[in-house]
């Protein structure tokens, strides 16, 4: 089916526990692994080599609960688009991990050498694709949602090298279409890239990224679809053009709130633009972007200074400014206010240039104390998601069982048949347990976590007296 080297098809959770372990997958000329309506599988310690079209792919916006970790994506290249592909917009132009329902989980893997992307998540509605899908509830039953609306189950401690274009793009250019909540944001977590030209473009609404480390890219934060986006505990080192872009780069529109906090620019120089660039403009009113504790040593710009519009081609419909408060600036108790000089009437002879710190299309002065916004408030409402992935029966009679739960926080308990597991590892939201159990002609295995969501549709396993 599809002539890929891996290919798990249409099984749903009937598999339920399977997975594909420490394979090394080479020179594949459609795919290292395609997971198609398929969840609850478990990809760990695998190696793709050389692939044409994308790496690691799941393929119609229908899975979900699958666990990816720990896998190296090398070198997957651009194809061409497939005949009666389920999702059209996708150009199969070269992914090392390709996805479109956010839950699932993506943990502790590396790409490197990719064509286009190192992660791509891409979902979008299309003249010939409704994103209202069929999809597996946390409940155990289907319902249909938009699945755009699915925030991400995690996505954490990944890495990337030496992508052709990104190292991760998220969501759709359409500003809104892709994005959760206030309290069910896309949230990503503790990631790294090296040498990419574009390191981060986050095209959705409600997005938290929390820890970033960056050395030697030309751009940082890319084409942001600032809306709800909290940015945190970043390091850009030697990151030569614009570490922070402004909102849909040249179109340069903000479309709602921002904050940044921890952030160090280290060593990072540019010509033109600045090293903060800010929109020109915003459809609604009282739009505006907080920086709190950001810092720029051995950083600077020869034209553009620290902030400014930035150069090449701006938004000409100018509609609402945008404010911006540096929170700690100059000094820590003080708060600097930045406007843009295409509104003329938002800078009041209180505004100016400031040596080294403004470029040419933006004034600063000095801002009445500003609350720093909390535009997120995550909430952990989904229950855990377990799979048993061994039953063996021992040499007394017992029966030693293991399984993987992940979840969006962090797993507490998991039972087996009422009894409580040990946990043996735990990282990233990815919880490896174990328990020694009387035997038995079924086990079932279910997890409850921190924020006490206890998991509905447990894993129910059947064993025969041989063992799994």
């Amino acid at each position: 089916l599809g002539k890929y080297a891996i290919h798990f098809h249409l099984v749903r959770d009937s598999m339920r526990g399977s997975g594909v372990l420490g394979a090394s997958i080479w020179d594949s000329h459609n795919r290292w692994l395609t997971i198609h309506g398929t969840d609850f599988l478990i990809v760990r310690d695998c190696v793709g080599y050389q692939s044409v079209g994308h790496g690691y792919f799941l393929e119609d916006a229908t899975e979900q609960y699958n666990l990816l970790d720990r896998n190296l994506a090398v070198q997957a290249y651009r194809g061409k688009r497939l005949p009666k592909q389920v999702l059209p917009f996708d150009p199969n132009d070269g992914a090392g991990f390709w996805w479109a329902n956010g839950r699932n989980s993506f943990t502790r893997n590396v790409t490197c050498e990719n064509d286009e992307y190192g992660y791509r998540f891409e979902i979008a509605k299309r003249s010939n694709f409704n994103p209202e899908l069929n999809t597996l509830q946390p409940n155990g039953e289907r319902e249909r949602v938009d699945v755009r609306k699915i925030p991400f189950l995690r996505f954490e401690d990944n890495e990337s090298h030496s992508e052709g274009l990104y190292s991760f793009n998220f969501g759709d250019d359409v500003n809104g279409s892709v994005g959760g909540d206030r309290t069910h944001p896309f949230i990503v977590k503790n990631l790294r890239a090296w040498e990419t030209h574009y390191v981060v473009r986050p095209n959705l609404s409600h997005f938290l990224l929390d820890g970033l480390t960056v050395s030697n890219g030309v751009y940082g934060i890319y084409h942001p679809d600032y809306d709800a986006h909290v940015y945190r505990n970043i390091t850009f080192t030697k990151v030569g053009s614009e570490p922070i872009n402004r909102g849909h780069d040249d179109e340069s529109i903000q479309h709602g709130d921002f904050t940044y906090e921890n952030v160090r620019l280290v060593d990072c120089r540019s010509g033109r633009d600045p090293l903060i660039q800010l929109a020109c403009t915003s459809p609604r009113t009282g739009t505006a972007g907080h920086f709190r504790n950001v810092s720029w040593p051995g950083s600077e710009s020869r034209q553009g200074k620290v902030v400014d519009l930035g150069g090449g081609p701006r938004n000409s419909k100018l509609e609402h400014a945008v404010t911006y408060y540096f929170h700690g600036y100059p000094t820590p108790d003080e708060v600097t206010k930045v406007v843009s000089t295409k509104f003329p009437a938002s800078a009041g002879a209180e505004f100016g240039s400031v040596e080294k710190f403004t470029g040419k299309d933006v004034r600063a002065a000095k801002s009445a104390p500003v609350a720093f916004p909390q535009l997120l408030a995550p909430a952990d409402d989904l229950p855990p998601a377990t799979v048993i992935t061994s039953a063996r029966k021992q040499a007394d009679g017992k029966w030693l069982v293991r399984g993987v739960t992940q979840d969006n926080g962090e797993v507490t308990d998991i039972t087996v048949n009422g009894q409580r597991a040990k946990i043996v590892t735990q990282q990233a939201g990815v919880a490896d347990w174990e328990i020694t159990l009387p035997a038995a002609g079924e086990f079932s295995a279910a997890a409850r976590d921190r924020a006490g969501n206890t998991e509905k549709a447990s894993h129910r396993l059947k064993v025969s007296d041989a063992g799994r």
